[in-house]
């Protein structure tokens, strides 16, 4: 999944609820437009911190497995060394 599309979604979504919200309450131009801008900012800054959320999640997964891969290969290269001394 492309991370870096999340803060566009959340500001895109959020933009679209509220300009359907101004427009059936029928707010005056200059407050849905303000109501607009503040609403996408937020959600875009709401945006970012999930998907730096999600960047350290994904980064300590990664490292988890790395080093699973290395404990693996570490016993692997173990059980070798330990055949060739019986031999």
């Amino acid at each position: 999944m492309k991370r870096n599309l999340i803060p566009l979604f959340f500001m895109l979504l959020a933009g679209a609820i509220t300009s359907l919200f101004s427009y059936f309450n029928k707010y005056e131009l200059k407050r849905m437009l303000v109501t607009l801008l503040i609403a996408m900012l937020v959600f875009y800054i709401i945006g970012l911190i999930v998907k730096a959320i999600m960047d350290s999640i994904a980064l300590k997964i990664k490292a988890k497995n790395l080093e699973e891969l290395e404990e693996a290969t570490d016993d692997k290269a173990d059980l070798n060394e330990s055949t060739e001394i019986k031999e």
